[in-house]
């Protein structure tokens, strides 16, 4: 229980990260999935550093960081396709949409990180 509100903690602080570029890059004319992608890359770095060290206190080998990269890229990917459909198929607001696709790709996240890169960490 500890790992998810951590998790949630460092999630809060991540999508705040992320969102305002999000937002900011929009805001000076980047086309939305691009300033999605940029938001997103910068918070999952940004999340690995404080999930490993304090989440799930766990060790930093190069094939968790793969892991963890491998996990990220898979849920930015499915991100992109929710934020994409969203805004072309049903003309959604892209700053709602993008919530939207935080949402779904945190799930994807905290399950990848707990069950798969950082299994073995502290519990």
């Amino acid at each position: 229980m500890r790992q998810l509100i951590r998790f949630g903690l460092v999630g809060v602080l991540v999508t705040i990260f992320n969102y305002l570029l999000f937002w900011t890059l929009l805001s000076i004319g980047m086309f939305y999935w691009l300033a999605m992608v940029m938001g997103y890359m910068f918070g999952t770095a940004l999340g690995y550093q404080i999930n490993k060290a304090w989440t799930f206190r766990a060790s930093g080998s190069k094939i968790k960081i793969l892991m963890y990269f491998s996990l990220y890229i898979f849920s930015l990917l499915a991100g992109l396709a929710l934020i994409m459909a969203l805004v072309e198929f049903y003309a959604m607001d892209p700053k709602i949409a993008n919530l939207i696709s935080i949402f779904v790709t945190a799930n994807i996240n905290f399950f990848g990180s707990k069950l798969g890169v950082f299994r073995n960490a502290y519990p």
